[in-house]
């Protein structure tokens, strides 16, 4: 197999070939390794290029600043559009998908904590209407543990329950939209740390509603009986 560098093609003669180069970070596989430069493009008056330059570490805000006089007095009817570093230049191309991961983390805290916030309030309002029911258990020799037990599993049933109608939700989801565009499937591990957090969060939130429930006293408790 012989090299292409001086070889004629479509597009032009073959002058040169780059290796171990990045073409498009955001492909799959091979193809972000791959790319096609012909003098075509470069010979139109609109068509931007884009030159990279590798400068001592410390020195990117002086090189910055006088690398657009320098191209200019070799050429001066370039037009330079802009200057910046690699690292703006990251921020810019991933700017869209950094602000779509922050809206989704937001929503998630925004889920989380409707998620404690309804756990608290059906846990106080259970143990409410069961005052006497668990007033009645503890006169007859419940442990305090017991209590609690009784009103984390209600939680926990509950939370079960959730967590299988939001997994189906999910994958219903996911099979929908990959008929539409090209995603990945989420992994094991992201179900089981969804689940993972509305459990922790459900038990956190009914933790003070059980806590109150063992100082039932069996005497206050079963007054009204």
């Amino acid at each position: 197999m012989r090299s292409a560098v001086g070889e004629l093609t479509n597009n032009g003669r073959v002058i040169g070939i780059a290796k171990d180069f990045v073409i498009s970070p955001s492909h799959k596989g091979k193809a972000k390794y791959y790319g096609l430069f012909g003098n075509f493009l470069f010979s139109q008056s609109d068509f931007e290029q884009h030159y990279v330059v590798r400068v001592e570490p410390g020195k990117v805000e002086q090189v910055q600043a006088k690398l657009s006089d320098t191209i200019l007095s070799v050429q001066a009817e370039r037009d330079i559009i802009r200057v910046q570093s690699m690292t703006e230049r990251l921020k810019n191309y991933y700017s869209q998908d950094s602000g779509l991961a922050s809206l989704f983390a937001m929503l998630s805290l925004l889920m989380v904590l409707v998620t404690v916030v309804s756990s608290f309030a059906h846990a106080h309002f259970h143990v409410t209407q069961q005052r006497k029911f668990i007033g009645i258990r503890r006169a007859l020799g419940a442990r305090k543990k017991d209590i609690m037990l009784y009103v984390f599993s209600e939680n926990w049933l509950l939370n079960l329950g959730a967590s299988i109608i939001g997994v189906a939700t999910m994958i219903g989801l996911n099979i929908a939209l990959s008929q539409v565009i090209t995603i990945d499937k989420p992994s094991v591990l992201l179900y089981a740390l969804a689940v993972f957090v509305v459990f922790a969060a459900g038990s956190l939130a009914t933790w003070l509603p059980a806590y109150k429930t063992t100082k039932i006293s069996p005497v206050i408790a079963t007054k009204t009986l």
